[in-house]
């Protein structure tokens, strides 16, 4: 497994581990950005794992915009995320007012992983290590081949010296 992707793993095992106590309901209305008015911001490492989930599954990335609606590129026919386990850190952190948890969301300790996250994408990618919106990643990346690069030396430290992979919060999936 590549080391950006270790990294990435364990934050998002944190965020994962952060919010266990936390359950959503499922209803998909965090994928319809039109909605929302909130479409994620998605780092370099995060849609490289998004390619390779994508690629891994037989599905190819296509440039197509949301639907008329501004649904989620991965949301699929019968409102379930097609890439579930390698959803960017935008997505496993959205709560809508339908979640159900012990209290208020751990918003500053969720805050404490965009560091990591941008240092990270900052290794692979110093020159423009900038998130952008998913659907201009899907835009920028089309015929391109997944790939990585960039000074991996750091990628144990951000990833808080954790390096596996930690089982996701349980909700719908793509079966």
């Amino acid at each position: 497994m590549n080391d950006w992707r270790h990294a990435l793993l364990a934050i998002y095992a944190d965020a994962d581990h952060l919010l266990e106590a936390f359950r959503c309901s499922a209803s998909a209305d965090c994928c319809h950005f039109a909605w929302t008015g909130r479409e994620p911001s998605v780092t370099l490492p995060e849609w490289l794992l998004i390619e390779r989930a994508v690629r891994s599954s037989g599905r190819r990335l296509t440039a197509a915009p949301p639907d008329r609606d501004g649904t989620c590129p991965f949301l699929s026919p019968d409102r379930r995320c097609r890439i579930y386990e390698s959803r960017p850190l935008g997505c496993r952190t959205y709560f809508c007012s339908r979640a159900e948890g012990p209290g208020q969301v751990p918003r500053r300790s969720l805050q404490a992983l965009v560091p990591r996250i941008r240092e990270l994408s900052e290794a692979l990618s110093p020159r423009d290590p900038s998130p952008a919106p998913m659907t201009s990643w899907l835009k920028k990346t089309r015929g391109r081949q997944p790939g990585g690069g960039g000074d991996t030396r750091r990628l144990p430290a951000l990833a808080g010296g954790r390096l596996e992979q930690a089982p996701c919060r349980a909700a719908r999936r793509e079966k």
